[in-house]
């Protein structure tokens, strides 16, 4: 099975040779010192825009078509600027003016395409989408006529025709006109795959007459590219430069643009650019199809055929469900078409496969070790959190951000109530996540000037509060508090009037911020305790040593979310054993490795607090996510975007709900009107008589919900919430007790 580090090195080979052969530009890291990108870029002017064979755009700024200066241009005098402002790429040339005088023009600005499938554009990072386009240029058979339209033409199946149907610049309609300059590669797989000889002049009408009717919305009507799209924006959209005259071409804003864009046959069509916030973000969305449409016509793809080609769980909740899909790891767009790639190699066109689809379901953005085994909605989310993941410095790798840890799926008095996790201390250590930004400044400012002195004096200085405030004026005050180790990195000078400063700190991890397994078994931290409290582990199973435990997430939430996955994940991976894909199945598993899992079942001894219990362990692999407490917090609606709290959870707002907070509560937005209204009703009942409400399980649940936030309740000096590790059993009689 392909990892998600394997993934992405394919697409960043992939997202390098297209910009090169477009832009004529090599990937830049914008965390480079900015002479050093300078350099980078006048290299790759050197190698695709001043040579015999440029880059296309070079080419086609060349022949006039883009550039209606370019008689009077100076050959190969193309110059590549990297704009300090907007960081996007300045193109220029030398012209020859009505007086013959040569003088260096401003011909273009171009996207810099960057390390993290990218193009950066006015400092912002964009993400081209896999476009899905149905339009007049796709072969296909017409349901309502016996006719057949092709490239600009189309066939009657009863006469045998061919009619063309240009009426500016029409071409002959004979076969061999027909099938040498208008079937495009796509079209003549379509037809290969209707017939069992192989597609020549002979056999093209042949093929035709056996062309199957396909659904309007199914996948075989489209035609699929990626930076083809932008290409057909930029070469076809009648724009063009006049340097000498101060009109550039606006690459940048014609595919960013929200304006109405067309296809080379005037239909309209919509963008499918989408900002990035990560490299796992931007994978996610650089492998995702979106459905172009015309209009306000919004059609889904038919899931009829779509097994075997894209993901069969991640898909959008929004009212984007349907539209935008995710390929499967194997699949490849190439020549308008999904291409499925073999183990051995050998690339299989889409066509070939429309009526014997692969089998595979997941791609590894959403799947894990025996998560088929879960239910869908834990499936579907598992994709959503992965792109949520943050940098840790223990971490599996740098682009999925996981970590592998010694967890155990057992519930301790109450703490581990709902969605709360109990994690170590030093796990908690190893969760620290590590931030970074580039800021803009010029040199006569005076925050500039400051910390220069600061810097220069001492390379290792650590950055203030108010230093922080004063670079992040908009910025809570409480999210700048939280930042840990907050110093400069380097002042990276442009020129003597601007710099970019380079910021980097760390997010500790704390209570009330969230982690996940990659099986949606996501959840608030609700307690860290030493290692030393945590619970332990008595004896070695499989290759997992004795000693404390890292995780404990209630087994409880396992039988309740439907995500029973998890606990064989973490059983396979302490007993090193390894799956095939498809193989990964509890009932397999179960059959093949029954007297394993018996003998690591007896040996899963857990203690705690001189208690000894059986119970699930194993290593499990864990995200922190970009949900922390302490830099989501709600303080003022002045902040704008910057704004972006974290919605606290059930438990976070009954404990403050209990303690009369309800002007936090208010500003916190709680969202669960149902929760809101059934925990206040409860916790009024206890306000007016000071006593526990009749209904046992109401009040019990009430009292798991204040030991999971660290409260512990105890009646008649009795723990309302005992340990569940307890071999002590609650008689009937305790429990009438307990409801009084």
């Amino acid at each position: 099975m392909m990892t998600i580090k394997k993934l992405y090195d394919q697409e960043l080979k992939y997202w390098r040779n297209k910009n090169i052969s477009l832009f004529g530009v090599d990937l830049i890291d914008e965390n480079k010192p900015f002479n050093e990108i300078q350099q980078e870029l006048k290299d790759s002017c050197d190698k695709y825009w001043n040579v015999e064979k440029p880059c296309k755009l070079a080419r086609y700024l060349n022949s006039g078509k883009l550039d209606h200066d370019a008689e009077k241009k100076i050959k190969n005098s193309y110059v590549l600027e990297l704009n300090y402002y907007n960081f996007c790429i300045d193109v220029y040339a030398s012209y020859k003016d009505k007086n013959g005088e040569c003088s260096q023009y401003k011909v273009c600005a171009i996207p810099t395409p960057s390390t993290d499938l990218t193009w950066i554009i006015n400092n912002a990072h964009y993400v081209p989408r896999i476009t899905a386009v149905r339009d007049d240029n796709s072969l296909v058979r017409k349901q309502s006529y016996d006719t057949v339209r092709g490239e600009f033409w189309t066939y009657n199946l009863e006469t045998k025709n061919f009619t063309c149907v240009l009426k500016k610049e029409p071409f002959k309609t004979d076969i061999t006109t027909i099938f040498n300059e208008h079937l495009s590669p796509r079209s003549k797989a379509l037809l290969q795959s209707c017939i069992s000889k192989k597609l020549t002049e002979d056999t093209f009408e042949e093929a035709l007459s056996k062309l199957p009717l396909i659904k309007k919305n199914s996948i075989f009507n489209y035609k699929f590219s990626r930076v083809e799209y932008f290409e057909d924006i930029i070469f076809n959209s009648r724009k063009y430069a006049q340097p000498l005259k101060k009109i550039l071409l606006g690459i940048n804003n014609m595919i960013v643009s929200q304006a109405k864009q067309y296809t080379t046959s005037g239909e309209y069509l919509e963008g499918s650019l989408i900002l990035s916030t990560s490299p796992i973000f931007s994978l996610e969305n650089f492998r995702a199809v979106i459905n172009v449409y015309n209009g306000d016509f919004k059609p889904a793809f038919t899931y009829t055929d779509t097994v075997g080609f894209f993901d069969s769980f991640k898909t959008a909740t929004t009212p984007e469900a349907g539209r935008r899909r995710l390929l499967l790891d194997n699949i490849i767009v190439k020549d308008g078409m999904l291409w499925i790639k073999h183990k051995n190699g050998k690339e299989t066109n889409m066509f070939e496969m429309m009526n014997n689809p692969q089998n595979l379901r997941l791609s590894c953005i959403s799947s894990s070790l025996f998560c088929n085994n879960n239910k869908a909605k834990r499936i579907m989310m598992t994709g959503k959190l992965t792109t949520q993941a943050v940098p840790l410095q223990d971490e599996i790798d740098s682009i999925s951000h996981r970590m592998r840890t010694r967890v155990g799926f057992i519930d301790i008095e109450g703490y581990t109530y709902g969605d709360s996790i109990i994690i170590s201390r030093s796990l908690a250590d190893k969760l620290r996540t590590y931030e970074k930004k580039i800021i803009r400044l010029k040199t006569d400012d005076k925050v500039y000037k400051e910390l220069k002195a600061k810097y220069d004096e001492n390379r290792d200085y650590i950055l203030d509060f108010y230093d922080l405030k004063k670079l992040f004026p908009l910025k809570n005050s409480a999210i700048i508090d939280s930042y840990e180790n907050a110093k400069v990195d380097l002042f990276d000078m442009v020129n003597e009037h601007h710099c970019r400063l380079f910021l980097s700190w760390e997010v500790p991890f704390s209570l009330g911020d969230k982690i996940s397994n990659l099986h949606a078994a996501k959840g608030v931290v609700s307690r860290i305790l030493p290692d030393e409290e945590m619970p332990t582990l008595t004896k070695k199973v499989g290759n997992m040593e004795p000693g404390p435990l890292e995780i404990i997430i209630s087994g409880f939430s396992v039988i309740r979310r439907g995500s029973l996955g998890q606990i064989f994940e973490a059983w396979a991976n302490a007993s090193g054993i390894e799956f095939e894909e498809n193989e990964d199945f509890i009932s397999l598993a179960s059959e093949k490795y029954i007297d394993q899992m018996k003998e690591y079942s007896k040996n899963s001894i857990v203690s705690y607090k001189g208690e000894k219990i059986i119970a699930p362990v194993g290593l499990m692999e864990i995200m922190r996510l970009n949900h922390h407490a302490c830099t989501h917090v709600s303080i003022s609606p002045v902040d704008g975007d910057f704004n972006k709290m974290l919605r606290l959870g059930e438990m976070e707002k009954f404990n403050l709900l209990a303690n009369d907070c309800t002007s936090i509560l208010k500003e916190l937005s709680i969202r669960s009107i149902h929760k809101y209204i059934g925990s206040r009703r409860l916790v009024e009942d206890m306000w007016y008589d000071r006593s526990l409400p009749e209904h046992t399980t109401l009040s019990l649940k009430f009292a798991q919900l204040l030991k999971s936030v660290g409260y512990s309740i105890n009646l008649d000096g009795k723990p309302l919430v005992p340990s569940d590790l307890s071999s002590v059993e609650i008689s009937e009689a305790d429990e009438s007790v307990f409801a009084k």
